[in-house]
């Protein structure tokens, strides 16, 4: 969802969770993944998106 530029409060009302527990997420995924901030996090996931997402012709 974060590389589909959801927003936390988008992403907290899609899952049915608190804003506060996607900010918690988001954190423990920045560091796990080594993400300076939220924007190399974006960055990441956009590379994911585009590196595993099938290609529709």
């Amino acid at each position: 969802m974060i590389g589909q530029g959801f927003g936390t409060s988008e992403m907290a009302k899609e899952l049915s969770v608190s804003s506060r527990t996607i900010t918690t997420c988001m954190q423990l995924l920045r560091q796990k993944l080594k993400a300076k901030n939220n924007r190399e996090l974006l960055k990441i996931a956009i590379e994911y998106i585009h590196h595993y997402t099938p290609e529709t012709s």
